[in-house]
């Protein structure tokens, strides 16, 4: 096998794990706990510091349009980081959809024809 076939093999098979595509970030509400924000291509996901399988709540893109997003940092010289929601959203679902593309005949030669000359 082609080290790049054993490469979208893994892929398809890791894209299937729970935590695939979901870039995480450390928070802390209000109250001060620490808490883990999941940020993935369908929604916004909030976690227990401990345990980043089991999701604490959900918000679906779709329920969280036009809302502003303001990120403090701990420091306090740093400036606050705003984001609209529906601009990540846009990025996300971007990058997912251009993953979920299938690899045409092209491609997949010029990745063939690039490892054979590689492996010489």
């Amino acid at each position: 096998m082609f080290k790049n076939s054993g490469m979208l093999e893994y892929l398809k098979i890791a894209q299937d794990l729970e935590m695939y595509g979901i870039n995480y970030f450390e928070i802390k509400n209000k109250k001060g706990t620490d808490l883990w924000l999941g940020v993935y291509v369908l929604e916004l996901n909030i976690y227990e510091k401990n345990d980043k399988l089991t999701l604490k709540i959900g918000f679906p893109w779709s329920e969280i349009r036009n809302k502003k997003s303001v990120i403090k940092p701990v420091c306090q010289e740093g400036t606050f980081f705003v984001f609209y929601v529906p601009h990540l959203r846009m990025g996300n679902h971007g990058v997912y959809m251009s993953h979920r593309k299938p690899n045409n005949i092209k491609t997949q030669k010029k990745a063939q024809a690039w490892e054979e000359k590689h492996q010489k």
